[in-house]
């Protein structure tokens, strides 16, 4: 519960409201404990904060999906003379409207993630921990059909998958997480501007791994375009 606090030798200085244990060590004549308890966490704020920027960039394959459904319903999609089964156009038009529809729920969901997690909002931690926990179960699954079907093609994408989605898991379900997460600790973030966070090598590998997956999506797509 929150309480308010008055400084006795200013009786005209307005009521600071400090909200739990954490924000009641770290009031205005307390700087160097709110640069220590930033220091101490600003590993795990950084970690979190660059997956947000993971989320940002999943989502722009997403937005280029739609763009090219969009398109392809305007102008049509390329012909195919070794199709027989020729889809009416206006059936093709509403799928592809369905299906950049789909791609801006997907954008929307990764930017709205992105968001949340670069401040720090609990609603964002919780909703990577949801469809991360379900993305670990899909991976575990495709990645054991994989592995029996072709050891050598399977077993680094249940490893990789697995490692990825099990660090980005521990990230959010930590105790760290909860006090970064906390109204506290935003406090503190406030009072400390000059810190920066910084990126962990775990991460970077990470960011780099995702970079060139969106990469080679971007590139499907106009070769997709092109042809």
């Amino acid at each position: 519960m929150s309480e308010v606090s008055f400084d006795e030798s200013n009786p005209f200085e307005a009521p600071k409201a400090r909200i739990g244990n954490l924000a009641s060590q770290v009031d205005d004549t307390d700087q160097g404990q709110a640069e220590l308890t930033r220091r101490r966490y600003i590993g795990h704020e950084s970690s979190i904060k660059t997956l947000g920027i993971l989320a940002y960039l999943c989502a722009v394959p997403a937005v280029l999906g739609m763009i090219t459904m969009v398109v392809l319903a305007i102008v049509g999609p390329p012909a195919n003379p070794g199709n027989n089964a020729q889809i009416p156009a206006g059936m093709l038009r509403l799928i592809l409207i369905g299906g950049g529809v789909f791609y801006l729920a997907v954008a929307s969901v990764f930017g709205l993630i992105g968001f949340g997690l670069r401040r720090l909002l609990t609603w964002a931690r919780w909703t990577v921990v949801v469809f991360n926990s379900l993305a670990w179960l899909y991976i575990l699954a495709v990645g054991i059909f994989a592995t029996y079907m072709n050891l050598p093609a399977g077993l680094p994408v249940l490893i990789m998958g697995s490692l990825i989605a099990g660090f980005i898991l521990y990230l959010m379900v930590t105790p760290k997480s909860s006090i970064v997460f906390s109204a506290e600790y935003k406090l503190i973030i406030l009072k400390t501007p000059h810190i920066k966070t910084t990126t962990s090598v775990v991460v970077k590998l990470i960011l780099v791994f995702i970079i060139v997956l969106v990469s080679l999506f971007i590139i499907r797509i106009f070769a997709t375009l092109q042809s």
